[in-house]
């Protein structure tokens, strides 16, 4: 069975504590009346992958026994999420998991200390071979019946979180009307994903 993230952005607003959503939310154009194609709204998330390597990091979910760094298990919702967001994760009941949440200076500071990832893994023939030229495998797994796939170990540069990052520190100067490149560490505590999982 697969794994998603379900992925809401935060920020705080005039340098109160309170968290507001900022995220862009778009007509469901499934949306029936009584409800039964779900809300009317669906958030239109800054980042919908699957990607477990992502998801290990974030908060230690489909892990594998991964060699990847983490930023560690999951923190819970924290107690001052904004309303909508409690209100999505209240719609997920019991079929949810892995609550948590990063400001973008983490998020930031956790990549500048992990430059480099050490991967292992079964990968097919091309994949390994591909390596020799500093091409990384864009899958492994732990454990196949596929006897074509050979066992293979590579160190490559840590950008995992550089999507999220990216687009994060986009909102962030669309917010805060930043125009410059560079960083605003007291904003970048101003700014937060929080997410959850579902199996």
């Amino acid at each position: 069975m697969g794994c998603d993230i379900h992925l809401y952005t935060e920020s705080k607003k005039n340098d109160s504590e309170r968290w507001h959503n900022r995220d862009n939310w778009v007509l469901n154009e499934y949306y029936m009346a009584d409800g039964s194609e779900g809300p009317i709204y669906q958030v239109n998330p800054l980042y919908k992958d699957r990607d477990y390597r992502l998801f290990h990091t974030l908060a230690m979910v489909r892990s594998y026994g991964d060699n990847a760094p983490t930023m560690g298990e999951a923190k819970g919702l924290p107690l001052n999420v904004s309303e909508v967001v409690q209100q999505e994760a209240d719609g997920w009941a019991g079929d949810a998991h892995s609550h948590s949440s990063w400001t973008l200076k983490e998020l930031k500071d956790f990549q500048e200390n992990n430059k480099d990832v050490t991967y292992s893994g079964l990968v097919t023939l091309e994949a390994a071979r591909n390596l020799l030229d500093n091409i990384y495998p864009s899958s492994s797994c732990q454990g196949s019946s596929d006897k074509t796939l050979v066992h293979r170990t590579w160190t490559e540069p840590c950008e995992i979180l550089k999507p999220i990052i990216d687009e994060l520190d986009a909102r962030m100067r669309d917010i805060f009307w930043i125009f410059d490149s560079a960083r605003h560490i007291e904003k970048e505590e101003q700014i937060r994903i929080v997410f959850w999982f579902d199996n």
